[in-house]
């Protein structure tokens, strides 16, 4: 009977401790002052702020019209954020 009771608890242990094959990835936070871009978004940038990629292909569309003093981005494809000038 003790044996029993042993192999039911492992077999209920084994049964419940696999994961799942699901991983949780958990993301640093982004330090103050940096916003993550999402891909076909339009951000406002004014002079100072940076756009830094996180992807090495990353691809990021401007648009800036003479005489204004800010500018329209836009991630096209990849991982970037924008780095606000304080």
């Amino acid at each position: 009977m003790k044996e029993l009771l042993i192999l039911v608890s492992v077999l209920f242990l084994i049964g419940c401790g696999g994961g799942g094959g699901s991983t949780s990835i958990v993301k640093d936070p982004l330090p103050t002052g940096t916003e993550e871009m999402v891909a076909g978004q339009t951000y406002q940038v004014s002079p100072g702020d940076q756009v830094v990629k996180t992807f090495e292909d990353a691809q990021v569309r401007v648009v800036h019209v003479d005489g204004e003093i800010n500018s329209t981005i836009e991630l096209v494809e990849g991982e970037a954020n924008i780095v606000r000038s304080q």
